[in-house]
């Protein structure tokens, strides 16, 4: 059961806000959060947990809880506090379907070439970073480097993953963020992201012309 479909994402973090796991929220009733997933760490009761859900209308609840209930699959946390913080992306954000392959990793400052590029597919875009799938495994905080064709141009990034996700259709989708990007590789994402946008916006425009016509 892909459980992304129904439930709202959530990170598992220490009290520090260190991410620890991902899962979903299952249940929340007030005094009582459920939290159900893959590969969940096993803790004491008793222990501090942030719990971020993420909504899918821009909004996170954050919950200060601690552990009542810790399996592999499943939490039980007893909620402390909640408070409601928005997250609306500060770039337009178009959809795509562009196929990749990472080739390089930056290790401690060093770009380290990866003997097997890892392919992926960029879901959507923005200035500020990106969503892609992949089948590899890998690790939320890793920094990467690697080139796609935006139109007519080659455009190189680097970025850093900040999330993970299981999905059943994908495998893992990861969520990134661009890092020290150039000024032309700049331009040419947002020159990309311009003509998407506008090509949405007219295909939309002719969609609402047909239909009064039609009406």
């Amino acid at each position: 059961m892909d459980l992304s479909t129904k439930f709202h994402q959530t990170d598992i973090c220490d009290n520090e806000g260190n991410m620890l796991a991902s899962g979903y929220l299952w249940n929340d009733n007030g005094d009582y959060i459920e939290i159900r997933g893959k590969d969940l760490p096993i803790l004491n009761e008793g222990d501090k947990l942030k719990i971020i859900s993420h909504h899918r209308n821009a909004r996170s609840e954050v919950f200060s809880t601690l552990v009542y209930i810790s399996r592999e699959n499943y939490m039980s946390l007893y909620v402390i506090s909640k408070t409601i913080a928005s997250n609306q992306r500060k770039f337009y954000r178009i959809k795509t379907n562009i196929n990749s392959a990472i080739s390089h990793e930056i290790k401690n400052g060093r770009v380290v070439s990866l003997k097997t590029p890892i392919n992926i597919c960029i879901l959507d875009l923005s200035l500020g970073g990106f969503r892609f799938s992949s089948k590899t495994v890998l690790e939320v905080g890793n920094k990467f480097k690697f080139s796609l064709m935006l139109g007519k141009n080659q455009t190189n990034l680097t970025f850093k993953i900040v999330r993970r996700v299981e999905s059943e259709q994908h495998g893992n989708e990861y969520g990134c963020t661009i890092k020290d990007i150039t000024p032309v590789n700049e331009r040419y994402l947002c020159q990309y992201i311009f003509d998407r946008e506008r090509q949405q916006k007219a295909k939309i425009n002719n969609i609402l012309r047909k239909s009064i016509f039609i009406q």
